[in-house]
């Protein structure tokens, strides 16, 4: 499992030398385009003060993230970019051992070998090579169920607290730790699962706390969605992108977003058939489902996709040996072109 998981690094980094033999840049520009800079942002200089507008359109980003590049910055020093790199590698990692310790707890080690196995190659796993905030929230959403499942309720708490300062989707996780710690109390009698539900919300609540401070309003990060798009709706958006778009992503778009879309509903069907499936995995899966279908951009919805392991998790189960191994081929295909497209894009970075 881990080995796959440092085969498809290497993959996404050979993807990354392609501008370089382009003359384009360089394999550590790469790897910090897009979005990055704007988590470099936070990180070094904070938000900003005073209403939110176009100069402060980083209130979108969630704190967790930027918090952890300054941290690592207080430690090591370095730049946030060389720090960003590093993390995202290593929290990948630790996202990909806590998502088989939590399939494997439910459907035994076998599972947990090929889900772990996918989600190393899913396209939109470029991501966990890059300073974003996927590897951070996969890490924290698959320990919190692991964590509900053995009944460690702090540990589940702190992971869906910090879920929740990472990205908005992370309030999910909170639903989940409610359903699993009313189902504790009714069965133990006691008081102590409480603890996960009333830790969950605390990220996110210290975030609207801090953005009221500063902004004047508690949903700054709302206000800020104007500025990329918020008001469109995600979906239609994504079609919109997909049939129409004249841009460099226009060709292949269909590709990466049927790929990431068939695979979650094959899953979600593939959960239907299963009777061993927690009742927290059904939360999880179709709460984060619906949240990524409302993605203003047809280009992020792979990795928005990428923390529903429990549905991969269903799909892999059920393939042959053949399927399973032809699934896993196509997906590290698809993910080396979207390395490919998200690393040759013009502009290469966004001014924070």
């Amino acid at each position: 499992m881990c080995g796959a998981y440092v085969i498809s690094r290497l993959a996404v980094l050979l993807a990354a030398q392609v501008p370089v033999w382009l003359h384009r840049g360089s394999v550590y520009l790469s790897l910090t385009s897009w979005d990055s800079g704007y988590y470099g942002a936070i990180a070094t200089h904070g938000y900003g003060n005073g209403p939110v507008t176009f100069a402060t359109r980083r209130w979108a980003f969630f704190p967790a993230w930027p918090i952890l590049l300054r941290v690592a910055h207080w430690t090591v020093g370095g730049s946030w970019q060389r720090n960003g790199i590093a993390l995202a590698f290593l929290l990948g990692l630790a996202g990909a051992i806590a998502i088989w310790f939590a399939v494997a707890a439910v459907m035994g080690p076998v599972a947990a070998d090929r889900t772990a196995v996918i989600f190393a190659f899913l396209p939109g796993s470029v991501a966990l090579s890059m300073p974003y905030t996927e590897s951070l929230f996969v890490t924290c959403g698959a320990l919190c169920l692991y964590a509900l499942h053995r009944r460690w309720w702090i540990v589940a708490g702190c992971s869906a607290a910090i879920a929740g300062a990472t990205r908005f989707p992370g309030m999910v996780l909170f639903v989940c730790c409610a359903i699993a710690a009313a189902a504790a109390v009714r069965e133990q009698r006691s008081w102590r699962p409480l603890m996960a539900p009333l830790l969950a919300p605390l990220g996110l609540v210290a975030f609207l706390v801090k953005q009221r401070e500063a902004t004047g309003t508690p949903f700054a990060f709302l206000r800020a969605q104007h500025y990329w798009g918020g008001t469109d709706v995600g979906i239609v958006t994504t079609i919109r992108d997909v049939l129409f778009s004249r841009t460099r992503f226009a060709a292949p778009l269909p590709l990466l977003i049927v790929l990431a879309v068939v695979m979650l509903l094959a899953g979600i069907v593939a959960m239907a058939f299963r009777n061993d499936v927690p009742t927290v995995w059904w939360v999880y899966t179709l709460g984060l489902a619906a949240m990524s279908a409302s993605v203003h951009s047809g280009l992020s919805l792979p990795r928005y996709v990428l923390p529903i392991f429990p549905a991969y998790a269903c799909l892999a189960a059920r393939l042959s040996g053949r399927v399973y191994a032809a699934l896993v081929a196509i997906c590290a295909a698809v993910m080396m072109l979207s390395a490919v497209l998200i690393f040759t894009a013009s502009p290469v970075r966004f001014a924070p």
